[in-house]
């Protein structure tokens, strides 16, 4: 009886630990809730698909909050300017790649008519660069369109 005690005392503050992590990790963006809603509403996901891709979005996005944890502290105590910029470049690439992986897990759960329709209607469009600056509008491929 005593070993018993002594087991689930030690397991306790673990397990309140994990809990802890999980409900922190387990909220997504309010922006990435509403697309999961309108690509479960417009592809009708199956329960399958359903629980799958929402495990799939919460994986990436706790690497995502790691990196932008990671980020903000180097905001904070970082001097040198030119290593900060680099470290920054670093994490945002790093950011730009979970992005990227959590997007071909998302198509891989998709059959070949949920695929065809999400590249279609659903998603998200890359935003146009905005053409600003000094220079040659008669060599410009953007200004010649």
């Amino acid at each position: 009886m005593i070993k018993t005690r002594s087991i689930f005392n030690a397991a306790l503050p673990f397990a309140v630990w994990l809990i802890s992590l999980n409900t922190t990790s387990a909220q997504l963006p309010q922006q990435e809730e509403a697309f999961l809603m309108r690509a479960d509403t417009t592809l009708h996901f199956s329960d399958g698909q359903r629980e799958a891709t929402r495990k799939v979005y919460l994986t990436h996005q706790s690497e995502l909050n790691q990196l932008q944890a990671e980020l903000d502290s180097l905001e904070k105590f970082e001097t040198n300017e030119s290593m900060l910029q680099l470290k920054m470049n670093v994490i945002n690439q790093q950011k730009k790649d979970v992005r990227d992986q959590r997007e071909l897990e998302f198509l891989a759960l998709l059959t070949e008519a949920q695929r065809a329709t999400y590249e279609e209607r659903i998603k998200p469009q890359k935003p146009q660069v905005l053409h600003f600056g000094i220079h040659d509008r008669a060599k410009c491929n953007v200004c010649n369109k």
